[in-house]
């Protein structure tokens, strides 16, 4: 598997550890193609294909903080960040939480916490209610609760396995 680094990061000292770490934890990557395919299939939910990205290892030469990211999906274009529905933009930024949190407690599984997605929805959030100010009665739970009802059909399921098996190939070269 090709680990994408950046021209910044491959004459760091560390490189050699990050690289044989991220291996590593991609050793099983169901999870992870899971919590991308969520991603996927909510920005397709607002018309939006997004761009698939595998494996990279960057350094900002600015602070020398080392950022890894395993995969990542990318973000929706600007204008359905402030213009789209506050419901299906917020679940597209966080739905992975709650579709592991669903299916993980379903399974008896511990749910791993996803500090990026968060990061990333408590921007949007703070950043939109300033500019529009139509985000009032978007918490948390009723973020999951649309989700959880989501997962319970049988169509948003095939979607969502349909794009785990999608992005495992086209970003880790495996058939689906």
């Amino acid at each position: 598997m090709d680990i994408y680094v950046t021209s910044a990061m491959k004459s760091h000292p560390d490189l050699d550890f990050h690289i044989q770490r991220m291996r590593d934890q991609l050793l099983e990557i169901g999870p992870l193609c899971l919590h991308e395919a969520t991603h996927l299939v909510y920005a397709r939910s607002l018309s939006f294909e997004a761009e698939l990205y595998g494996p990279m290892i960057d350094l900002d030469v600015e602070t020398q903080i080392i950022h890894v990211r395993l995969a990542a999906v990318q973000a929706l274009a600007n204008e359905i960040l402030w213009a789209g529905d506050p419901l299906a933009v917020a679940k597209q930024i966080v739905g992975p939480t709650f579709v592991r949190e669903k299916f993980f407690k379903d399974w008896g599984s511990e749910v791993p916490f996803d500090g990026m997605d968060w990061r990333n929805f408590d921007k949007w959030f703070d950043l939109r209610q300033r500019k529009r100010g139509d985000l009032g009665g978007l918490t948390h739970d009723a973020i999951r609760e649309s989700v959880f009802a989501d997962c319970g059909g049988s169509e948003f399921r095939k979607m969502l396995w349909d794009a785990a098996g999608e992005f495992e190939a086209r970003v880790f070269g495996k058939p689906n």
